[in-house]
C-alpha cells in the first residue's frame, strides 16, 4: 500500500469544504487557467464518504461539466483521497455565494411577489425539511423540468417551504428568460377579486384574471379546492384549461393532498385533473411534515 494514500477513516473524517479545497488545489496544478474557467463556479454541497455533491447555478454550465469535465473532477478527487468516489452535480436554485438580484419596486409589483418573499432563497429552507430531502423535488430541480416546460404542484402542510420553493422557481424563470412574464397570485385573492367585479365593487379583478391567463409562468399560491364554491372551482377549471391550451407553465401550492383534490366532489372537473396529472410534476410532502416557521418561534 502506498504510504501517501489516504486511509478510509481519514476519508470519512474529511469534511466537504476541506475535500473540495484540496481538489481545487489539485485542479489548479493540472489544468490551464482557461480550462479552470469552466469549473470556477462550482461550489461544494455535501460529502458523505461515498459521493461528493457539487452545486452549479447555471443549467448550461451543469450540462457542459457533466458531458466534458466529470472525468477530470474524478481524477482530481482521487488524487486527494487515494481512491475514487462518486461525483454528483446539483442545479442550485440560488447560488449561496452570489447576492440575490435586487429588483426595484415596479419590477416586483409587476410580478406581484409578496414582500415577505422578495429575498426568498433555497438556503432559507431548513436542511432537515421534507421539501429539501424530497427525491421528487430534487428530481424536478436537477432535471431542469421547469425549463423543459413541466409545471409543478406542491402539496403539504403549512410552513414546509412550498411558497419559498415556488418563488425561487419564479426567480429562476425570470433570470433564465429575461423578457418573459411571470406572475405570483394568491388563489383566494384571485377569486375574491373576480367576485368583487361581479358585484360591481371595482374592475380590478378581471384585469388580474387576464394577467393570470397570459403570464408565461404563473405561481398560484395556497389553492384550497375543498373550500371553493362550484362557481369558483369552475373559474379554476377555466384558468387551467386556458393556460394548458397555450402551453404556459403553472406552479400550484396547496395544503391539500393530491387524493383530496381528486376526490373532492364539488372540486375540479375530470378533464382538468387529467390535464394537470399529465402536465405537471406532483410533489407531495407527508402530512406529518414539520412546520419549520412554527419551530423557529417555539425555540426562539
Amino acid at each position: 500500500m502506498n504510504d501517501n494514500a489516504t486511509t478510509d477513516s481519514e476519508v470519512i473524517d474529511m469534511d466537504a469544504d476541506t475535500l473540495w479545497q484540496a481538489t481545487w488545489n489539485n485542479l489548479q496544478c493540472c489544468l490551464t487557467p482557461g480550462s479552470l474557467t469552466y469549473l470556477k463556479d462550482l461550489s461544494v454541497v455535501a460529502y458523505d464518504g461515498v459521493t461528493l455533491t457539487l452545486g452549479i447555478a447555471n443549467a448550461d454550465d451543469k450540462e457542459l461539466i457533466e458531458s466534458r469535465w466529470l472525468p477530470t473532477l474524478q481524477r482530481a478527487v482521487k488524487n486527494v483521497l487515494g481512491h475514487e468516489v462518486g461525483i454528483h452535480l446539483n442545479l442550485l436554485l440560488e447560488d449561496s455565494k452570489t447576492p440575490s438580484i435586487q429588483f426595484d419596486e415596479p419590477y416586483w409589483e409587476g410580478m406581484n411577489v409578496p414582500s415577505a418573499y422578495l429575498e426568498a432563497a433555497l438556503n432559507d429552507l431548513h436542511s432537515d425539511s421534507e421539501i429539501v430531502r424530497s427525491a421528487a423535488m430534487n428530481h424536478y430541480l436537477n432535471r431542469n423540468l421547469l425549463e423543459s416546460g413541466k409545471g409543478l404542484i406542491l402539496t403539504g402542510p403549512s410552513g414546509t417551504g412550498k411558497t419559498t420553493i415556488a418563488v425561487c422557481l419564479l426567480k429562476r424563470f425570470v433570470r433564465h428568460y429575461t423578457h418573459r412574464i411571470a406572475l405570483f397570485v394568491d388563489a383566494r385573492a384571485l377569486i375574491d377579486g373576480l367576485l368583487n367585479d361581479i358585484q360591481g365593487h371595482h374592475r380590478k379583478g378581471l384585469a388580474v384574471w387576464d394577467r393570470t391567463i397570459r403570464a408565461e409562468l404563473l405561481v398560484l399560491d395556497d389553492l384550497r379546492i375543498k373550500r371553493l364554491s362550484v362557481w369558483a372551482a369552475g373559474k379554476i377549471d377555466d384558468l387551467i384549461r386556458l393556460r394548458g391550451n397555450a402551453r404556459r407553465l403553472t406552479i400550484i401550492t396547496t395544503n391539500e393532498t393530491w387524493d383530496e383534490i381528486v376526490n373532492c366532489k364539488e372540486g375540479l372537473d375530470t378533464a382538468t385533473l387529467s390535464r394537470l396529472a399529465h402536465s405537471v410534476t406532483i410533489v407531495e410532502l407527508p402530512r406529518e411534515a414539520k412546520d419549520w416557521r412554527l419551530a423557529r418561534v417555539v425555540t426562539s
